[in-house]
């Protein structure tokens, strides 16, 4: 084991990624009074020039809680289009519909569609604001070695090296800090891409999401502000490729076809954006010295949207763990410190994961069972009891032992 002098570490928590999930981890720790860096490959982040580039991400109302904790959520209203009601449905059968009202216990909308800018910009203005939080942008992590009571951080492939005592890995599906630790990233790919676009539609929305399941994919209608909906098309991946290189009105063309009545009349306003969809979890989202959030410990079909929501829960869990393990006296970077953590989130992770597969598998199947899958949602969207069932998931607000954020709560011992 190679020898390191008796100080202290340059920094007690080092978090690689500035997406969502890192700067939402990074804001919580500070608020937790813990002294963080946050290193990013990119530049400092620049307001958006020009019009909404058509990106935008699915935010559960617990999530949106632990934001308005941070004190950003007034900043993201003017971006943010409630969702009001959410159908569901198989084509040629009854869809299933739940709104805000389904379930009394619960306020509000079932989440919100906000756009990816909107976010980012918000959480780099709190971040830059937010006492005991430091940034290295531009910069890579090139090396990583774990001591007894700290772990060494190599950068940018030269000598520059900087100690933590822990470091979390929220640099997404192809983290380096997982891969360095040797942390295996099991699944599949659905040989499929997802489609995103923007488009401006000519009925108002009313605040509906809408999902049809065909049989290449599922197909999400998301409402944004401003009467636009955000698309989210997924197809084989041939088919996918072929679609992304068709000009704006091929393209129309191409998914006036395929959708028919169920989209409307609508004006493409963004450009697009194809993403391979592969089903990943972690073995372990944290190890000594080292824990993973967001999208570097698991990646999930987008059908429900639900990607960003698990790494933001992720958020709320690890900062609660960090902060009661030093609450307690624990070293924060040792896996007795950071165990339960993994436990915390790794099988609800894993249950969303499959409950999304499982899905996609039942509307790729043969006709037959399409058709028996579809009689079923229909069933479903006729029950109180399952339609309230879905509406709390979609809240995130199902199960128990839910962390403070998720719940509106600052962190508290």
């Amino acid at each position: 084991m190679e020898l390191y002098p008796q100080t202290k570490p340059d920094y007690e928590i080092v978090i690689s990624g500035a997406g969502p999930v890192g700067l939402s981890l990074a804001i919580a720790l500070c608020d937790l009074g813990f002294e963080c860096l946050v290193v990013s490959k990119d530049g400092d982040f620049e307001p958006q020039k020009g019009n909404f580039d058509g990106r935008a991400y699915s935010i559960a109302p617990a999530c949106w809680a632990m934001w308005r904790v941070f004190g950003i959520c007034e900043a993201l209203e003017p971006f943010a289009q409630p969702i009001l009601k959410v159908e569901a449905e198989a084509a040629n059968f009854s869809p299933i519909c739940f709104d805000f009202e389904e379930d009394e216990e619960i306020d509000g909308p079932l989440g919100y569609i906000v756009e990816t800018h909107a976010i980012l910009s918000t959480l780099w203005e709190k971040a830059r604001k937010t006492a005991g939080l430091t940034f290295k942008s531009n910069t890579k992590l090139s090396g990583i070695k774990t001591q007894s009571d700290r772990v060494l951080i190599s950068l940018n492939d030269d000598d520059t090296k900087i100690s933590s005592k822990l470091l979390i890995g929220c640099d997404g599906r192809e983290s380096f800090v997982r891969k360095t630790a040797g942390i295996e990233f099991a699944g599949h790919d659905y040989e499929a891409k997802g489609i995103v676009a923007t488009v401006e539609l000519t009925k108002p929305h009313e605040g509906v999401a809408r999902q049809v399941f065909l049989k290449g994919g599922p197909f999400a209608v998301l409402p944004l502000k401003n009467n636009l909906a955000s698309l989210v098309w997924t197809e084989r991946i041939v088919v996918a490729d072929s679609l992304m290189t068709l000009n704006d009105l091929d393209f129309e063309l191409e998914l006036r076809e395929k959708v028919g009545d169920f989209l409307g009349e609508f004006t493409l306003k963004s450009g697009r954006f194809a993403y391979p969809l592969k089903m990943r979890i972690a073995d372990t989202f944290s190890t000594d010295r080292i824990a993973l959030a967001g999208d570097a410990a698991h990646t999930i079909h987008p059908l429900a949207g639900q990607g960003l929501n698990l790494g933001l829960k992720d958020v709320a869990a690890l900062a609660e763990t960090i902060g009661k393990a030093a609450h307690v006296g624990l070293d924060i970077g040792s896996t007795l410190a950071l165990e339960p953590y993994d436990e915390w989130r790794r099988a609800d992770t894993i249950n969303m994961a499959l409950g999304m597969d499982v899905l996609d598998k039942m509307f790729k199947a043969p006709p037959a069972l399409r058709g028996l899958v579809g009689f079923g949602m229909s069933l479903m969207g006729k029950s109180e009891l399952a339609r309230s069932f879905l509406s709390r998931e979609a809240k995130g607000v199902s199960g128990r032992n839910m962390p403070q954020l998720l719940q509106g709560h600052p962190i508290q011992f």
